[in-house]
């Protein structure tokens, strides 16, 4: 599974020697096992219609290792939806396409499975999250703009699953409940966060924005309540 993966977040395809230092951090596997390994997973994705695996073999692939075109990720299907997003020109289309990018959220990304260093020291997890909380944040502001408190929620509370404690996600959480009037659950928004932020490191504080928007819409007498 984990040399699928790396295959379908380098659709550009691999060497036999990038994949086995990604996989194999840790030791120099033997070329049995690299090619039980492979032979497994191109077994597993099994033929296109085309009657082509999905996983060709390195010597009619440009000595190469990369999946076939059918075969994709998640990851690659939000970041399409979140680039045909930046060119709609009708701000409902702009809604819809963000929402069926956020639809694909199940929680954080690579969370709970073990190995996949590659995923960190290349980068990967941290371009997903910034992008993550970039489409949550836009189909929030989308909302909170058209008046939809309801959906500006939904939009935040998905990319806090990828992406917990992002600052600007929980104020549209803020902006949402201030939108519906209700400066109390602001209130337990922002004591939500600052526990979070106390749990990652004590010393923190929150961004001045946070504050800022807090002091605006919060309840006045509980103001200095999460400090």
């Amino acid at each position: 599974m984990e040399l699928i993966a790396h295959l379908a977040l380098h659709p550009n395809g691999v060497t036999g020697s990038q994949l086995k230092t990604a996989i194999w951090p840790d030791t120099i596997p033997s070329q049995d096992t690299f090619n039980v390994t492979v032979h497994r997973a191109r077994s597993g994705l099994g033929i296109s219609r085309d009657g082509t695996h999905h996983l060709p073999h390195a010597v009619t692939n440009g000595s190469s290792y990369s999946l076939g075109a059918h075969v994709t990720s998640d990851l690659a299907r939000f970041t399409d939806l979140a680039a045909r997003s930046r060119s709609a020109i009708d701000p409902v289309d702009e809604a819809k396409l963000l929402k069926q990018a956020l639809e694909l959220l199940r929680g954080q990304p690579f969370e709970g499975s073990q190995g996949y260093e590659w995923a960190y020291t290349e980068g990967i997890v941290v371009e997903a999250e910034a992008l993550i909380a970039d489409t949550a944040h836009r189909l929030a502001q989308l909302a909170l703009a058209s008046g939809d408190a309801a959906l500006a929620t939904w939009a935040a509370v998905k990319g806090l699953m990828a992406v917990p404690g992002s600052e600007p996600l929980y104020r549209d959480r803020m902006e949402a409940a201030h939108l519906n009037g209700d400066p109390a659950a602001v209130d337990r928004i922002v004591d939500e966060l600052c526990r979070y932020v106390e749990t990652l490191d004590p010393l923190d504080d929150l961004h001045p924005d946070t504050i800022e928007l807090w002091h605006r819409i919060g309840r006045p007498g509980s103001r200095g309540a999460a400090g």
